[in-house]
């Protein structure tokens, strides 16, 4: 695109002149940010991309969050446990001309579950109860090492029976519906069960005693 200015000078004789300068008018960039604009606090790997232009340099900034990694073009960013966040894009052209942006996020907060339940148990025995804080919504999957779940698998509350080992492990993954997880896990010192024997005769006769 182009332009032009216009400039008369008029003496005190009343003689004028006039000149005019064409002027070259250099389209600004418009940049946009793709990434999710709805993430979960305290976690990594976002990231967020322009469309890169040859010659364009691309400055970012982040509110509430920390940027990890850049790129030419893209940035990876780690979110904070703050309810908003924000990032700033300002992408400038060879002939200097820049465009600033913004795009609001949304921090989701992420689960803080626990588990309950024994921290020793009887190997080759079932019938233990761990259970997590129900919360509507939130979806639970549990992972059992050295043992399996007998009852409630896909709940907030499950039964498990061990098997034959010195520990085991109880691992549990909350989501929320917002896709926003955490992952805990539980140790559990597995005791060894008794292995009793009776030596004795296998038949006898009736009505008699004295059998050891």
């Amino acid at each position: 695109d182009s332009g032009a200015i216009t400039l008369t000078e008029t003496n005190n004789e009343g003689c004028d002149t006039t000149v005019q300068e064409a002027i070259h008018i250099e389209q600004k960039p418009a940049p946009l940010i793709s990434g999710k604009d709805t993430v979960c606090e305290y976690r990594g790997s976002y990231s967020y991309t322009t469309s890169g232009e040859p010659g364009h340099t691309y400055t970012w900034r982040v509110y509430n969050g920390t940027i990890t990694h850049t790129a030419y073009d893209s940035i990876t960013v780690s979110w904070r446990g703050v309810d908003s966040g924000a990032i700033t894009l300002t992408e400038t052209n060879n002939e200097g001309c820049d465009t600033t942006i913004q795009e609001a996020i949304e921090i989701v907060p992420t689960p803080k579950p626990s588990i309950k339940g024994p921290d020793t148990a009887c190997e080759y025995k079932g019938g233990y109860v761990f259970t997590a804080p129900s919360k509507a919504g939130h979806s639970y999957s549990w992972v059992i090492s050295n043992g399996s779940i007998t009852d409630g698998a896909g709940t907030d509350s499950i039964t498990v029976r061990w098997q034959g080992a010195d520990s085991g492990h109880v691992q549990l993954t909350e989501t929320s519906e917002q896709n926003c997880d955490t992952t805990i896990g539980k140790a559990i010192y597995l005791k060894q069960t008794p292995e009793p024997k009776i030596s004795g005769p296998d038949s006898l006769c009736e009505y008699t005693g004295n059998y050891t």
